[in-house]
């Protein structure tokens, strides 16, 4: 009886991790383009006072195109994790 119950425990609790990790993944995604959204702003703030060329200009597209990348990372991982669950 005890070994049934932890089996049908185990497997309930693997289902709750698993089904806690989709929501996560949203929400890893939603913060991503939250970065994206706000590395935009500060770019857009920089050249708006300082103009296309100004000092801190190029720091700023840095970091966007940082985020930007992190993002693709970001879709690429999420792409090869997807076509692994195919595989099984």
């Amino acid at each position: 009886m005890f070994r049934k119950t932890s089996i049908v425990a185990a497997v309930l609790g693997g289902v709750l991790v698993i089904g806690g990790a989709v929501p996560s993944l949203a929400d890893a995604r939603s913060n991503c383009e939250k970065r994206v959204r706000n590395a935009e702003q500060n770019l857009q703030h920089e050249i708006d006072r300082h103009g296309e060329h100004g000092k801190n200009v190029e720091t700023r597209r840095q970091q966007l195109e940082r985020e930007r990348q992190n993002c693709r990372m970001y879709d690429k991982d999420k792409e090869r994790h997807d076509n692994e669950g195919d595989k099984r």
